[in-house]
């Protein structure tokens, strides 16, 4: 890989932070369900775009709070050995991550994180390689916001969620998409949310075949779980009309795209550099709930 500039630069909050990078859905990094099973590394799965590895549990609702965060942070800011800090509210991710109800609970987020930063990665395509954790590591922040639960009689600590560093780099490098991920995590079923995250890597008007696409997102087989997976689709119809991802007549079919057309992929040392408000990394970790 070529060696990674130190330099900072300033830049915009979002602009500069893709919800998603392509390749996560290309090549499969989630499983296909809300329940993804433990694997241990071992064989690769391949694609068309390329193949990848995952030792860990990683599945749709992990999805939902990798890309939640990357499309909330508040600030971000670059490491010089390439991981990237992130600057979360925690009681925004929940809501985003429940529809914006904000019932998503601190227990439940927080076992999905734990996992995420269990979980190791491995990716190889023409134009990225790369093997680390989606997540390095999950700490208060000093700084302090009202606590919407509580009114006028407390606060609450934001999060700083550090990037590691060759995830930073694919999400720098990749074709990035940046779309709201509330929509996707509101959806019923896994496999409607990893349909509608390979779909929106096209361009719009791409049409594939129902069963092409149950196979590009890891459904395998022929028998009863690609029939539950078909009918889940039909389920999840209108929600995925909502995204753009229309379902009819045996196909999918994309209507809009989340990337921004036209544009050149930021690189990775185009990550904003911190502003001098933002305080130094904090020493508190915010408290494990007990399982």
């Amino acid at each position: 890989m070529p060696a990674r500039s130190n330099r900072h630069r300033r830049g915009g909050r979002r602009d500069h932070l893709p919800t998603a990078p392509a390749t996560a859905a290309r090549v499969r990094l989630y499983q296909p369900t809300r329940r993804p099973v433990l694997l241990h590394a071992g064989e690769w799965v391949t694609t068309q775009w390329g193949r990848a590895r995952v030792s860990g549990r990683l599945g749709q609702a992990h999805a939902d709070a990798v890309e939640t965060i990357q499309y909330s942070a508040l600030q971000t800011f670059q490491e010089p050995d390439g991981r990237v800090r992130i600057l979360v509210d925690p009681y925004r991710l929940r809501k985003l991550m429940s529809g914006g109800t904000g019932q998503y609970s601190h227990q439940r987020l927080w076992r999905l994180l734990d996992e995420i930063m269990q979980a190791t990665v491995e990716w190889q395509t023409p134009q990225s390689r790369g093997i680390g954790h989606i997540i390095d590591e999950v700490v208060e922040a000093t700084v302090r916001v009202g606590d919407p639960l509580r009114g006028s009689a407390g606060e609450r600590p934001l999060w700083r969620v550090t990037l590691g560093a060759a995830w930073a780099r694919l999400v720098g490098a990749d074709l990035g998409l940046h779309y709201d991920p509330a929509p996707i995590a509101s959806l019923r079923h896994g496999i409607s949310q990893a349909v509608a995250r390979f779909m929106l890597t096209h361009r719009s008007g791409s049409r594939w075949a129902v069963e092409d696409v149950l196979t590009a997102v890891g459904v395998k087989g022929s028998g009863q779980d690609r029939r539950n997976a078909r009918r889940r689709l039909r389920a999840d119809a209108d929600g995925l009309a909502a995204l753009g991802v229309g379902t009819d007549g045996g196909y999918v079919w994309v209507d809009s795209v989340p990337h921004r057309p036209g544009s050149v992929p930021h690189r990775p040392d185009s990550v904003p550099h911190r502003p001098d408000s933002v305080p130094h990394r904090p020493d508190s970790v915010p408290h494990r709930p007990d399982p």
